[in-house]
C-alpha cells in the first residue's frame, strides 16, 4: 500500500459519509430548535392536496399564502370549525331575538290601533253597509277630529288598556333579551340607542293613558292623540329591527 498524504479511497468515502449524516442531524436539530427564535418546519413528507380546500388535517403541514409551510398543531381545525360554527349560532341567535321582537310590535301596534277605533266609531248612515270587522289592523291616520264620535265604551277601553299594560313589558322584554354577536355591537349600538328611546317615549305615553283611561265619560281625543303617538313609535322600532336585522345578517356571512 503506497503512504502518503493521501486517505485511502474507503476510508474517505466513509469520513465523508459520517460528516454527511453529522451535518444532516445537526441541520435536523436547528429546523426544529429555531433560530434567533424563529421557528422552522421540518421537512415533511409529500402531500396530496384537493383543488379549493386550504385547511390541513390535524399534526400535518399546511401551506401558508406566502409560500412557506407551518406545523398546525393536533386539533387545530376542529377549534378553528367549533369557532366558526359558535359565532354563526350567535348571528342566529339575535335573528331570531329580532323576529321575536318584530311579533311583539305587531301585537302591540293592534291594541294601539284597536283602543283608537273605539274612540273613532261614527254614527252609522241609514243607507250603509254593515262593516267589515276583523282581519285589518285599523291603520291611525296623521290627523284626526274625534269630537262627534261616538264615546268610548268602558268596557273596550279597559281591555285595550289591559293589553297595552301587557304588551309594552312584553316588547321590552323581547328587546332586552337580544343578544348581540360581540363583533356587531358597535355596529348596531345607534340602532339601539334609537330603540331605547322609543320605548321610553311608549312607556311615557302608555302612563298618560292610564290617566286619561281612569273613569267615563273619556275623552275620545285625546285618548286617540296618545295611541297615534305610540303607533307612530311603534313604526319607529320596527324600521330600526330591520335595520339591526339586516346589518348582522349582512356581517355574518
Amino acid at each position: 500500500m503506497a503512504k502518503g498524504p493521501f486517505m485511502p479511497i474507503k476510508s474517505c468515502r466513509l469520513s465523508c459519509t459520517a460528516q454527511l449524516v453529522a451535518q444532516s442531524t445537526t441541520l435536523a436539530a436547528l429546523s426544529i430548535a429555531g433560530i434567533g427564535g424563529a421557528v422552522f418546519a421540518a421537512p415533511q413528507p409529500p402531500q396530496t392536496w384537493l383543488p379549493g380546500l386550504s385547511a390541513a388535517k390535524p399534526g400535518s403541514a399546511q401551506a401558508s399564502p406566502s409560500g412557506s409551510s407551518a406545523l398546525l398543531p393536533a386539533g387545530t381545525a376542529n377549534v378553528s370549525s367549533t369557532l366558526q360554527g359558535s359565532v354563526e349560532m350567535t348571528v342566529k341567535s339575535a335573528l331570531i331575538g329580532l323576529n321575536s321582537m318584530g311579533e311583539a310590535l305587531h301585537k302591540l301596534k293592534h291594541a294601539a290601533s284597536e283602543l283608537y277605533a273605539e274612540c273613532s266609531r261614527q254614527i252609522p248612515d241609514l243607507v250603509e253597509e254593515p262593516e267589515i270587522i276583523g282581519g285589518v289592523v285599523v291603520q291611525i291616520p296623521v290627523s284626526f277630529n274625534l269630537s262627534q264620535c261616538l264615546p268610548p265604551r268602558k268596557k273596550w277601553v279597559d281591555y285595550y288598556m289591559s293589553e297595552l299594560s301587557q304588551l309594552i313589558p312584553l316588547v321590552q322584554g323581547e328587546i332586552s333579551g337580544i343578544v348581540i354577536p360581540p363583533d356587531k355591537q358597535d355596529l348596531v349600538a345607534p340602532v339601539f340607542t334609537q330603540i331605547g328611546q322609543s320605548m321610553d317615549v311608549i312607556q311615557a305615553r302608555y302612563q298618560i293613558l292610564v290617566g286619561l283611561s281612569q273613569s267615563a265619560p273619556y275623552d275620545g281625543q285625546a285618548i286617540g292623540l296618545e295611541c297615534q303617538k305610540i303607533d307612530n313609535e311603534v313604526k319607529r322600532l320596527e324600521e330600526a329591527r330591520k335595520t339591526a336585522f339586516h346589518l348582522i345578517k349582512e356581517k355574518g356571512k
